[in-house]
This record gives structure tokens, C-alpha cells and sequence, in this order.
């Protein structure tokens, strides 16, 4: 895909190099020469040194013939400013970094694709990790009312042995949690069919309407009395 990056900061960078990595023609856009220069010289980016607000310095990274443009600017209302600019030159698609949570209502009135708030993600990740210890990772979906987690399967769990349907259709199974993933023993993560089987070991991504969260983990991790 051809992809146009506006903001060069540490989040930008990184995210050009990964799309990069991944065999994409990304364009990095930053009004800082010295991030330009760098993005280029160690990285081979194409780079644009100039204020990703501006209708010139967008129409010259082309936007309008990239798939993706991607707003990382470090002020929500620069950010409008770009998905602004880069809508009526064309721009196939629009994501945006969302920074202040008050903004999310402004993003979606002004027609952005997808809106990614950070303050939103870290305090979702954390809360659930300090809820819940044994949750390895998890990510906050929608808006906020369910979460997707991993945990591990100990090798003495209740459930191990299990097929999906069997645990899909068992009454202590909350009805508002899924089993999204199963991490077999040689890290691959299989998407779970109804014969598929639980182990212990296993690293099982769920699923989880907030407020169920930790019914599902006590019936993943409740292991078998001696």
C-alpha cells in the first residue's frame, strides 16, 4: 500500500518503520528537518520536511494516490486539520491519532476512518492488568465496554482437555465472552474451532464484556483440586 504518514515523533517513526518493514511505500511527513534527514539516512524513508497542516506540503506527499493517511501530529486540531486536507485531495482512507478523549466526538463528524486514542488504550490496558494479575496482555475494544485478553491455561486448569464447544456451551461459560485464540506450544496462534481442545500451557486470547472479565479468567485458570 502506499502510505502517507503527517507527524514524525516517536509513535510516527516507529510506525513508519514497522509499515515499512512490512514492504509498504511509506512517506514520512515532519516540519523538522532534522527528523526528515534521519527517517531517510538510517532508514531509507521517503521524507517530506514541512508543516503536514499545510494543503501544499500534502498535495506534495501525494496523499491523493495513497491508500492510508495516517495523522500523528501531536495536536488533535492539527490532526483535523490533515484528514481535512488529505479528504478533499483525495485520500482513500483516514486514520488519526487521538490524544484528547473530548475530541473523539469531533473525529467522527468530521469523517475520519478510524480514530486511535492513546490516553483511552494505556488507562484501559493498565486498569485491566492491575484488576487482574493474571491477564498477560489486553487491549480495550470499541468503547470500552469489552476487552480482548491472553492468559495462560495452567497445566492443572479445570478446563484443559476441553473442547471450545464444550466450554462455548457450558452454563458457567459467560454469554458475553468468546474464545478468540489459541497460542499452541509452538507460539502459533490458531483461530478455535469447536473440536479444537484447551490445554494446559495453552495461551488462550478471549474476549470479554467488561463485567464478565473476571468470571472468564477464574473459569480458565480455576485448577483441579488434588
Amino acid at each position: 500500500m502506499r502510505i502517507v504518514i503527517v507527524g514524525g515523533g516517536l509513535a510516527g517513526t516507529h510506525l513508519a518503520l514497522a509499515l515499512g518493514g512490512a514492504g509498504h511505500a511509506v512517506t514520512l511527513v515532519d516540519r523538522d528537518p532534522s527528523i526528515a534527514t534521519r527517517g531517510f539516512a538510517e532508514h531509507g524513508l521517503a521524507a517530506i520536511v514541512g508543516d503536514g497542516t499545510e494543503p501544499r506540503i500534502l498535495a506534495d506527499a501525494d496523499v491523493g494516490r495513497a491508500d492510508v493517511v495516517a495523522a500523528m501530529l501531536r495536536r488533535d486540531a492539527d490532526n483535523l486539520a490533515v484528514a481535512a486536507i488529505s479528504r478533499t485531495l483525495g485520500a482513500k482512507r483516514i486514520l488519526a491519532r487521538l490524544r484528547d478523549p473530548s475530541y473523539r466526538t469531533i473525529y467522527a463528524r468530521a469523517g475520519i476512518d478510524q480514530v486511535f486514542g492513546e490516553i483511552e488504550t494505556m488507562v484501559g490496558a493498565l486498569s485491566v492488568a492491575m484488576e487482574h494479575p493474571r491477564v498477560r496482555h489486553s487491549m480495550v475494544l470499541g468503547t470500552g465496554d469489552s476487552i480482548a485478553f491472553e492468559i495462560v491455561v495452567p497445566e492443572r486448569a479445570e478446563v484443559a482437555g476441553r473442547t471450545v464447544r464444550d466450554l462455548g456451551t457450558s452454563p458457567e461459560f459467560p454469554r458475553g465472552a468468546v474464545i478468540a485464540g489459541i497460542a499452541t506450544d509452538n507460539g502459533s496462534v490458531v483461530a478455535p474451532r469447536g473440536d479444537s481442545v484447551v490445554l494446559g500451557g495453552h495461551a488462550v486470547l478471549l474476549v470479554s464484556r467488561r463485567e464478565d472479565v473476571a468470571i472468564t479468567i477464574e473459569l480458565f485458570t480455576r485448577v483441579r483440586e488434588s
